[in-house]
């Protein structure tokens, strides 16, 4: 029965693992940059709040659910504007469940009509498995009862310190971003015999905006790649704004997914967006779909104007 439970726990680990060699996805990544890259902390130069919340697999049992809240303030001293960020995660599937919490710092520095920026990404990640999801798998009935000493009762926790480094250049009509998440590869000891580690990420992003002659209309593209260098994962958008004020596209991730995005920019700085993801894969028989949607309010002080949010490429 031992040696039964400790596999079971180390399958899952190794799924859960190539999870988190990606972390968790979002297919409105181009609205929470943060996310991704430090580098971009307050780049439209405001205070934000942004939190973004999926679901994913509607109809499977254990599917995995994701929620993300972000603050972050500009600052200016020393002659060069910088930005501060504090971001919670917490990312579940199944009996595993992953929380972080997160210090963030960007340099910005100005070049004419051009931004370059650095971030730093600093915090503590946490990884459990919860006892009652193995309660309910059957064969379990020893560990139910309490009497299995190799596993604990309740929920196992497993702690490890983080860091991630980024850079972006932007300027009025692109941008690109090089991140670089889990530098220290945390190991989380969840038992005696069992373990996971996470691997380093890399992530690249890119965007570009076009205007059309009656400027009502600008067709705004964006990518981005991650990997662990063993695999990778691309998520490839094109969507058109209409009037700066609502937003539809598509998102294709090959292979994978395709995602219909939109949403609305009020004046007031709240913008409020919306995915439905639809597998490309044999999951398509057993899913409908993933739903994700995120908000962010995004304001001025000191009796500024408080025009609507900035997107990370528009100076």
């Amino acid at each position: 029965m031992k040696n039964s439970l400790i596999v079971l726990i180390a399958l899952v680990l190794s799924f859960y693992n190539v999870r988190a060699q990606y972390d968790a996805q979002a297919s409105q990544y181009m609205f929470v940059p943060e996310v991704f890259n430090p580098a971009s902390v307050t780049a439209n130069d405001r205070f934000n709040l942004m939190g973004l919340y999926r679901l994913q697999w509607i109809g499977m049992d254990g599917a995995p659910q994701t929620l993300f809240f972000h603050a972050s303030a500009p600052l200016h001293f020393l002659k060069h504007d910088h930005g501060v960020g504090v971001m919670f995660e917490n990312d579940k599937a199944g009996m595993f469940s992953k929380q972080g919490v997160y210090a963030q710092y960007a340099f910005k520095y100005k070049l004419k009509k051009h931004v370059l920026s650095f971030g730093l990404n600093l915090g503590f990640m946490n990884q459990s498995i919860s006892s009652d999801s193995l309660n309910m798998l059957e064969g379990l009935d020893d560990y139910h009862q309490g009497s299995d000493p190799v596993i604990p009762t309740g929920s196992v926790n497993a702690p490890a310190f983080d860091i991630g480094v980024g850079a972006m250049f932007r300027s009025k009509s692109y941008y690109f971003g090089v991140s670089a998440f889990h530098l220290t590869k945390p190991m989380f000891d969840l038992d005696d015999n069992v373990s996971s580690s996470v691997s380093p990420v890399m992530y690249f992003t890119g965007g570009y905006a076009y205007k059309l002659p009656n400027n009502r209309f600008v067709i705004l593209a964006d990518a981005m790649v991650k990997t662990d260098f063993a695999a990778y994962q691309v998520d490839v958008s094109a969507r058109v704004e209409i009037d700066d004020l609502y937003y539809l596209g598509l998102n294709l991730r090959p292979w994978n997914a395709v995602s219909f995005l939109g949403g609305v920019s009020l004046n007031n700085g709240l913008s409020i967006g919306y995915s439905f993801d639809l597998s490309t894969t044999q999951l398509i028989s057993r899913t409908y779909g993933s739903h994700e949607v995120y908000l962010r309010y995004s304001f001025l002080l000191g009796g500024k104007k408080n025009n609507k949010y900035k997107s990370v490429r528009i100076l």
